[in-house]
């Protein structure tokens, strides 16, 4: 049996969530937990909507969605957990026969309309490339990840330090643990695009993240690293550009730029990257690593 955990700040989004992977799981769906941060008051409470019945558990002051996930955690009861975004619909249908404690999932992420700016273009391409996540970065984002509820507090939970890449982190952990991550092929799900600004505090977030994740890791290799992809995007732009538009050229140009002014940022102004943590100084994030 499952049980499926949404943090949020918006209760309807949250609901509509875990409303739409009812639809999915159905009787496999035991428990659906809805974790409000940035409440005024800490609740636990019960609500049923459209035959649905929901434990909607409320956390004073804003905490983080990491440290959200984690109390929705403490309250599920069943053997997996099902971590999804707000705002979500989720496609498809779903085996729950291939569950298994060794193995985490993600599932691919679609869009509710076509891309028509450039910047939408840029991350309906680039944004979620859960393949690619799996294969080369060896994570699975919390937009839809499911995983053992033992093997998730026998490594350790999410650390609630991070504002971001806590997905990252927390894989990390499930690969070194020798858990498997794979993609469901038979389950999407279906978010909104972002614009120019939402997409820019996302990077930023991103690679502060990163950066804090890869302090006791060899710092020289994580700019290597991303300095060498970020000279491969740029030398493939012509070949994207060519198929998707110039506008997407341009987005992809202006994103590379953000992201060198973050790396270089981080690396010139090291105490910016504390205000990507949460509940946590750089130390004791660094001391679960």
């Amino acid at each position: 049996m499952i049980s499926v955990v949404v943090p949020t700040t918006n209760e309807k989004k949250g609901l509509h969530s875990l409303k739409s992977a009812k639809k999915i799981l159905g009787a496999n769906m035991a428990e659906a937990i809805l974790v409000l941060d940035n409440s005024s008051y800490e609740s636990e409470s019960f609500v049923v909507t459209e035959g649905l019945k929901v434990r909607v558990v409320r956390i004073c002051g804003l905490n983080g969605s990491y440290f959200a996930r984690n109390q929705g955690a403490v309250h599920a009861k069943c053997d997996f957990l099902l971590f999804l975004d707000d705002g979500l619909d989720i496609e498809g249908e779903f085996d729950c026969g291939s569950l298994t404690p060794q193995v985490a999932f993600g599932a691919s992420v679609k869009y509710r309309k076509a891309p028509v700016t450039a910047f939408e273009k840029w991350y309906f391409y680039k944004a979620f490339d859960i393949d690619g996540f799996i294969k080369r970065d060896h994570f699975i984002p919390t937009i839809f990840l499911f995983v053992s509820r033992q093997v998730f507090f026998e490594v350790g939970c999410f650390n609630s330090a991070y504002k971001s890449s806590g997905d990252v982190e927390f894989c990390s952990r499930l690969v070194r643990s020798d858990v498997e991550l794979r993609k469901l092929n038979t389950v999407s799900v279906v978010t909104d695009l972002r614009n120019k600004s939402q997409i820019e505090r996302k990077i930023r977030r991103q690679v502060f993240g990163q950066m804090i994740f890869s302090k006791n890791k060899g710092m020289y290799r994580f700019y290597v690293y991303n300095f060498k992809r970020l000279i491969a995007n740029l030398l493939l732009l012509s070949g994207a550009s060519h198929k998707n538009g110039l506008d997407y050229l341009y987005a992809n140009s202006i994103i590379c730029y953000w992201k060198v002014r973050c790396l270089l940022q981080g690396l010139l102004q090291p105490r910016k990257l504390d205000s990507y943590l949460t509940n946590a100084n750089v130390s004791e994030v660094n001391s679960d690593i």
